[in-house]
């Protein structure tokens, strides 16, 4: 998997190499969490802690590979 040119917050890879995510808040987010992010202070905090939680597990299943 590529953490590379995908949305900070949902892992899903850009189609476009990365020009079609909208940075905000030093992060490249795809349109739709980028419009879930924006619409209360909530959402900002709890899908910052839910891509933490995704990275974990990625980082995981990656020391797992090796």
């Amino acid at each position: 998997m590529k953490i590379y040119n995908c949305c900070s917050l949902c892992t899903k890879e850009s189609k476009n190499n990365g020009d079609d995510l909208i940075w905000l808040d030093s992060m490249q987010m795809c349109e739709d969490c980028y419009e879930e992010y924006q619409e209360s202070d909530y959402n900002k905090q709890i899908m910052l802690v839910n891509a933490i939680k995704k990275y974990r597990r990625i980082i995981a299943e990656l020391l797992e590979e090796n």
